[in-house]
Formats: structure tokens, C-alpha cells, sequence
């Protein structure tokens, strides 16, 4: 049975696109105790971690329904599925909104984590891509089918989940609950029920650069 002591998410070189994420040994050791995670599919999990749904750690808030006759060419810029960018946003064809009819639910904030919500499969379709809100994308708008993961105080740290959206035990779970044909979306509810093992919040590479969030067969779809 599989522990959770593989692939190196700091460097991220067994879970990128291009990686398969499997059975890549650490460069870091393993943790020192282990219990059984209560699943076949996880395996055994370091001690002091907890298997739950993403749900009961964070929101996955959807987008506003911008008409289209609102679009400008200029204003704040309105985050839409093809503005993702595997991690980052590039907002180079982004389209605008008037400053005057934002709704400030959708407002998005630096270290904000999206999620495409609708699209095609695969290394550059846009359902589970996911971009990270830096200080420099913002003042910009959530628009309808991109999500945004809203954390529970305490409950995750954005670190994980960033490494998490990139592996290959969520996106299979995601896969199994698709709809659609031509093209394939999915509900905030539906990525709200997907299961993981999770670390303690605190146990992030920038608080202890000297160790690494390790995960069991993680790899990128």
C-alpha cells in the first residue's frame, strides 16, 4: 500500500504536465508515523493528517453572469475561462466591465485560487485549469464558470490546494463527475465532494521551507 511520501510538490517536478507523478520518490523523508487513511484508494496517510471532502475546508464560490452588452473595452477586467493560465493569469485579451456596475461579491483579491469550471479535458483545455490572483492582476471581477475557493479559517492552507488542483487523484475524482458532451462541465457541489488526505494548515513550505507537502501517487492529469 501506498504512503503519502512521494512526489516533491515544493519543485513540483512529479506533478506538472508533463510528469506522470508516480511512484517519484521524495527528495525529502518521510514522515515518521502513518495510520490508515480508512480508504484503499489513498492508502496510508501521515499520522496527523485527516481525510475529509474539500467541502468542509473550503467554498468553491461561482461567478457572476456578466451580460455580454455590458463588456468594454476598457474598465476592470472580467476573469474569464481562457484568462487561466495553468497557475497564473494572463489577462492580455481580457474583456471590461464599467468600475460603476461591479458587484463586490465578485470582487477578486491577490492570493485568490480560480478554478475553470466548463470546457474541454486535458493539458490545455480550460475545465481544471486554475490560476492564482496576484497583486498585480487586481482590481478584476469573477466571471460565471471560473470559481473561487473560498478557505474555512484554519481549515487548509492555499499551498496544498494549489499543489492539490494539479493532481491526479482530484482530477480523476473530478472526471467521474462531469456532465456534458460537446462540452464538459461541473458544479461548485460536485468539487466541494471530492475527498483527500489534508495536512494541518500550518504545515506549509513557507513556513518550514526545510521539509515538503508530500503526496501519495499525485500527479497531473
Amino acid at each position: 500500500m501506498t504512503n503519502l511520501s512521494g512526489a516533491n510538490l515544493i519543485n513540483r517536478a512529479d506533478v506538472s504536465p508533463q510528469g506522470d507523478g508516480i511512484d517519484s520518490p521524495s527528495t525529502f523523508p518521510a514522515y515518521p508515523a502513518y495510520k490508515d487513511s480508512g480508504a484503499v484508494w489513498l492508502g496510508s496517510i501521515p499520522e496527523h493528517w485527516a481525510v475529509s471532502k474539500i467541502g468542509f475546508r473550503a467554498k468553491l464560490q461561482g461567478g457572476f453572469a456578466f451580460s455580454t452588452d455590458a463588456f468594454t473595452t476598457s474598465g476592470v477586467p472580467v476573469v474569464k475561462m481562457n484568462n487561466l493560465k495553468r497557475g497564473a493569469l494572463d489577462l492580455s485579451e481580457a474583456v471590461y466591465v464599467d468600475a460603476e456596475s461591479c458587484d463586490q461579491r465578485f470582487s477578486l483579491q491577490a492570493g485568490d485560487i480560480l478554478y475553470g469550471m466548463s470546457g474541454s479535458i486535458g493539458p490545455t483545455g480550460s475545465l481544471g485549469n486554475y490560476a492564482v490572483i496576484s497583486a498585480s492582476d487586481v482590481p478584476a471581477m469573477l466571471n460565471q464558470r471560473v470559481g473561487r475557493f473560498v478557505l474555512n479559517t484554519g481549515a487548509l492552507c492555499t499551498d496544498f490546494l494549489k499543489y492539490y488542483l494539479c493532481s491526479r487523484q482530484f482530477n480523476e475524482q473530478v472526471l467521474l463527475q462531469v456532465t456534458g458532451t460537446a462540452q464538459f462541465n461541473i458544479s461548485s457541489e460536485q468539487v466541494e465532494s471530492c475527498f483527500s488526505a489534508f495536512p494541518p494548515s500550518k504545515a506549509t513550505p513557507s513556513t518550514n521551507p526545510s521539509k515538503s507537502i508530500t503526496v501519495m501517487s499525485f500527479g497531473s492529469t
